[in-house]
């Protein structure tokens, strides 16, 4: 992994700091998009799908 801390959904990967490479920093940020107005049950597949909170 080249972010801080090791993600939860890959717990056996280890960081690069973990790995013996000291000060290397990686971070991504990652997004899922829909077409505007999709219905509350589509919504709610993609957010379990994806392992988020829909607020």
């Amino acid at each position: 992994m080249a972010s801080e801390k090791r993600l939860g959904s890959l717990p056996q990967a280890q960081t690069m700091g973990e790995a013996g490479i000291q000060d290397f920093l990686a971070d991504n940020l990652i997004g899922l998009v829909a077409p505007k107005g999709p219905p509350p049950e589509v919504m709610n597949k993609l957010a379990i799908a994806a392992k988020v909170k829909i607020d």
